[in-house]
């Protein structure tokens, strides 16, 4: 069976919650990066 990272009931904390949201933020811009080509990022006015 998977095991599912933050899975587990938290009490509700702003902090807590704004702590992971940036964390899978940065996981998920990071695949993103991967993902794309430079010219993807041209394309469409990001930075290369």
């Amino acid at each position: 069976m998977f095991t599912v990272p933050f899975a587990e009931i938290k009490a509700f904390e702003v902090k807590a919650i704004m702590d992971d949201a940036d964390y899978f933020a940065e996981r998920l811009y990071t695949f993103f990066r991967w993902a794309v080509t430079q010219n993807f990022l041209r394309h469409f006015g990001g930075e290369v």
